[in-house]
């Protein structure tokens, strides 16, 4: 699954077949024997051993590519990731068309959190070499698990459990009934979120729903009145009333604005929805109407965007998407800025340098879950083009069958599907623990919980590091309700990640049920105080039981408040649920 072996080759290749660079014979030859003994340490995963030889033959040649190369993979391997990056960059300075070094510094980089970085360099290793499938198959895995750890953040926060919603309800088809439902669910948990309102609104006019469409494009232009997805559906509205001139002006109002919303808008426009040959339609609508009859792919609307001298949070507001790409990148500090530039570019289609630019924005509290949001998209969209365009392409049938497998899991819940591309991976290779935790993950998913604790314990022994080993146990440990056993797991998995507050949940509950008060409520209160979701008020009620338990009779009664407030609301939801949904 990793790039090592094709290193070894590469490495051994230049070693003992390439002529070096003109030297002194003396210091070549010294150089030579350095390097040839470092990389037999390497090629053992003797790193400790390899270090100081790759570190004496880089002194004699700082700029030689496989001294660089080595050295910057056994420093990330011995856990030196930082000091790994300048020898890795060097490599890709020497040879920028070859992946390898981009790969390590991708890896490098995100093991530190530099995902930006991370994303850039994994970007420019597919980018160099498009026929790949090591390329292709270390940007999927790096795409999806922060698709992963992003759901997780997500997940923390009321407005954040509505952008998961919504990422569920995009990935379905725009008539679909749970779209709609995913989409009302959202808007009742984040009625701020971007776009929510003019979303629904579509979904509502594809299931004729007119009436409901009309109240939430209110609600849309209320939040936003240059909102685009709510002027396409204002658009439909008018062409299904037989109004196409309204139609046309609203279409050409769009391009003026961002030509890509447009050309997205082709996708969603019912393909017997056209204007009659009586009527005239002009400018960027006419073009509109010529791309129904195309792929989406090769669809472009050109359309006359408006000049207009304006700051980038105006532009930002008023949707040009297209002026907001074309300014310069803004300084690395001004998180904003960067925001508004990641979202024009996701807007426009642009995810490979979108999610750089998103990932620069984290940390603007202002505009956090959208970033989320919207990164959780484009990682989402790259790793399920990319894995398209490999199984097309004739990559390594194993490595096709792991990344159909991850997206059908991460990105589709298709469970059952993702354990049949998992196993025709294993096949290949029956001691790939990456493999191996991926499958007892789509098992545990799919219920088969015998079958995910074996895989599961297969992949524990192969890789006793693996955090999805871990999870997948405890998992099945508190579905089984032997908390005993899930506590060592949930612990490590909190130790090494103190901020995922759904371990800490986890283990809070687990610690409650064991009689271990203190670490229950270590775990528990946090977590809350962080926002961590609680619909239905169990939460801060199994909070409440442990705080009376431990004597703290004023802090439980506040607990035990909370969880009855939450109930009241999530009760009357749940009629007024009903009551639209007789």
């Amino acid at each position: 699954m990793r790039v090592a072996n094709v290193i070894w080759i590469v490495c051994a290749v230049a070693l003992y077949s390439r002529p070096f660079p003109s030297r002194a014979d003396a210091s070549q030859n010294q150089f030579r024997e350095l390097l040839e003994r470092g990389f037999e340490f390497h090629q053992r995963g003797q790193y400790a051993d390899s270090l100081p030889l790759l570190k004496r033959a880089w002194q004699l040649d700082p700029r030689d590519y496989h001294v660089n190369l080595l050295l910057g993979i056994d420093l990330l391997r011995t856990g030196k990731r930082a000091d790994a990056i300048r020898f890795l960059e060097e490599a890709s300075r020497q040879q920028p068309k070859d992946e390898f070094a981009y790969e390590y510094l991708g890896e490098a980089q995100a093991g530190l959190g530099h995902y930006a970085e991370a994303a850039a360099a994994y970007g420019k290793a597919v980018q160099t070499t498009p026929q790949s499938s090591q390329a292709a198959m270390a940007f999927v895995d790096f795409s999806l698990e922060r698709f992963r750890t992003i759901a997780q953040q997500l997940r923390n926060s009321s407005s954040g459990l509505s952008a998961e919603y919504r990422l569920q309800a995009i990935a379905r088809p725009l008539a679909d009934a749970s779209r709609q439902e995913l989409l009302e669910h959202a808007a009742k948990l984040d009625e701020n979120a971007p776009g929510i309102w003019s979303e629904l609104a579509l979904a509502e006019i594809a299931r004729n729903e007119h009436a409901k469409a009309l109240l939430d494009l209110a609600r849309a232009r209320s939040k936003n009145d240059s909102d685009l997805r709510a002027w396409e559906a204002e658009a439909l509205l008018a062409a299904k009333a037989g109004n196409w001139s309204g139609a046309n002006q609203k279409l050409n109002a769009i391009a003026r604005h961002s030509p890509a919303v447009l050309e997205r808008a082709a996708s969603d426009w019912p393909h017997s929805l056209r204007p009659p040959g009586t009527v005239r339609i002009s400018g960027a609508a006419a073009r509109f109407f010529q791309c129904l009859d195309k792929d989406s792919g090769s669809c472009n609307i050109a359309g006359v965007q408006e000049r207009t001298a304006a700051s980038e949070r105006v532009l930002f507001e008023q949707q040009r998407w297209e002026r907001l790409v074309a300014l310069p990148a803004p300084p690395m500090q001004q998180k904003e800025q960067w925001y508004f530039r990641g979202a024009a570019l996701a807007h426009t289609g642009d995810c490979r340098q979108s999610i750089p630019a998103l990932e620069h924005s984290l940390g603007t509290a202002l505009h956090s879950t959208d970033s989320l949001f919207l990164l959780s998209w484009c990682y989402a969209r790259q790793a399920g083009g990319i894995a398209k365009r490999m199984e097309q392409a004739g990559a390594d049938p194993a490595l096709v069958h792991v990344m159909r497998g991850d997206v059908l899991l991460r990105l589709q819940g298709n469970s059952e599907a993702a354990i049949a591309e998992y196993r025709t991976a294993l096949a290949a290779d029956a001691h790939d623990a990456k493999i191996l935790e991926r499958l007892a993950e789509a098992q545990l998913s799919a219920g088969r919980m015998d079958d995910a604790r074996s895989g599961a314990q297969t992949a524990l022994q192969l890789d006793p590091r693996s955090q999805s080993a871990k999870r997948t146990l405890a998992e099945i440990a508190i579905r089984e309700r032997n908390y005993d056993a899930a506590l060592p797991y949930l612990r490590e998995i909190v130790a090494t990640n103190p901020n995922d507050l759904s371990a800490r949940i986890e283990l809070g509950a687990a610690c409650a049920q064991t009689g271990l008060l203190q670490e229950a409520l270590e775990n528990l209160a946090p977590a809350l105080e962080h926002g961590y979701p609680d619909e239905k008020g169990a939460l801060h009620y199994q909070l409440g039981t442990v705080l009376r338990r431990l004597g703290r009779a004023t802090e439980s009664a506040r607990a035990f408040e909370t969880a009855r407030q939450l109930s009241d609301a999530s009760e009357r939801r749940s009629h007024q649920e009903m009551n639209a949904h007789p």
